[in-house]
């Protein structure tokens, strides 16, 4: 009888530590997909030198591609384009045939203005600008329908500054 309650338990532990070892996996393909796919924007972002519908159309490929997840809601992105003192977010809209879950933010300077003691939009090529893009790794869990979202953020170099040396 000893022997058999030993071996169900050595069987418990085996199955706890298998269940382990798989979610551990299954959670660094998750964040690995969600960091290429990050990078990927970034990438075509800072080739073309601004994000507009042609490279929107082309970051679509690339994470029809790559099985990026669907299900796209502005609401989740409009938390991150929130303004402050120096910075001002614009959320860059996306194609209406692209549903994919990230957010692109395009964070232009701000700068103080003497004479009126008020914080002026500079989004020119003076002060260069740049954007943030943000992706989701998804866990989805079948039985109880719910949806756990980590962000994975990054920010771009400043794009359209002009260094005279």
């Amino acid at each position: 009888m000893r022997a058999s309650l030993g071996n169900s338990l050595l069987l418990n532990l085996v199955i706890v530590f298998a269940s382990l070892v798989m979610l551990t996996f299954i959670s660094i393909l998750s964040y690995s997909k969600a960091y290429k796919v990050k990078n990927r924007i970034i990438v075509a972002i800072e080739d073309s030198g601004t994000y507009n519908e042609t490279v929107a159309e082309q970051i679509a490929i690339d994470l029809h591609n790559i099985g990026y997840h669907t299900g796209y809601s502005n609401s989740e992105c409009k938390k991150y384009a929130i303004d402050s003192n120096d910075k001002k977010y614009v959320l860059e809209p996306k194609p209406e045939s692209s549903d994919f879950q990230y957010c692109v933010i395009k964070i232009c300077n701000k700068k103080l203005n003497t004479s009126t003691g008020l914080y002026e939009d500079v989004c020119d090529a003076d002060q260069g600008y740049y954007y943030k893009v943000i992706t989701y790794v998804n866990y989805k869990f079948p039985i109880i329908e719910s949806v756990f979202k980590i962000p994975v953020s990054s920010e771009t170099k400043i794009l359209g500054k002009t260094y005279n040396y």
